[in-house]
């Protein structure tokens, strides 16, 4: 009888103990993605924000021209594979848009008139996709804009006009996940990574 007690109690701490390690080994897939996610979700926030630092700046790289073109999105994309270039010189797939809200010269401090929007996008990958993605609404992006005259023109020089708004979005595809690995999931990656950045240019 105590054989047969000991027996008993020898094959349910193994099934306990097989439980555990499957559930640690779950915990461990699941904190290797998030911690992946949070960091590069921090690698592309500085990106981001280093191209809108670059893109707001209308004098020194412009010539304090307003709209933007198809070569400028181009331009800075060349400087997001530099800033994501792993260490072996490979550049991780991604996609920039850059979006601008302008505002009609015939706009008033308290009339807000909404002019053209222009939108560029750099090709599409898999996992990012702006034109089907959700995108921040144009009234959104409106109230950010500020009502008054560059701060470098002379007094009285330029009358005062809306700011138009920039938008710069910066998607990188999900990478693998090791959660839905273990869970023999059929998602094997994970969302997709979207950043945005909005700000008005200095002038």
């Amino acid at each position: 009888m105590f054989l047969g007690k000991f027996k008993d109690e020898s094959g349910t701490s193994a099934i306990e103990f097989a439980c555990y390690i499957f559930i640690f080994t779950l915990m461990c897939g699941l904190m290797i993605d998030i911690s992946s996610s949070v960091i590069k979700k921090g690698q592309l926030e500085r990106v981001n924000n280093s191209l809108m630092a670059i893109l707001r700046e209308r004098n020194d790289f412009y010539n304090g021209r307003i709209n933007f073109s198809k070569e400028d999105v181009e331009q800075l994309d060349n400087i997001a594979n530099v800033l994501l270039a792993d260490s072996d010189g490979t550049v991780e797939p991604h996609q920039l848009t850059i979006r601008m809200i302008e505002f009609s010269p015939d706009s008033t401090s308290d009339n807000k008139i909404r002019g053209q929007e222009r939108t560029f996008s750099t090709i599409v990958v898999a996992g990012c996709d702006y034109q089907t993605g959700t995108k921040t609404s144009i009234d959104t992006l409106s109230n950010l804009s500020a009502w008054g005259v560059p701060p470098t023109a002379k007094q009285n020089a330029t009358n005062p006009f809306w700011y138009p708004v920039y938008e710069i979005t910066l998607c990188v595809p999900g990478a693998v996940s090791y959660f839905h690995q273990m869970i023999g999931g059929f998602k094997k990656n994970m969302s997709s990574l979207n950043i945005r950045n909005v700000a008005i240019p200095r002038i």
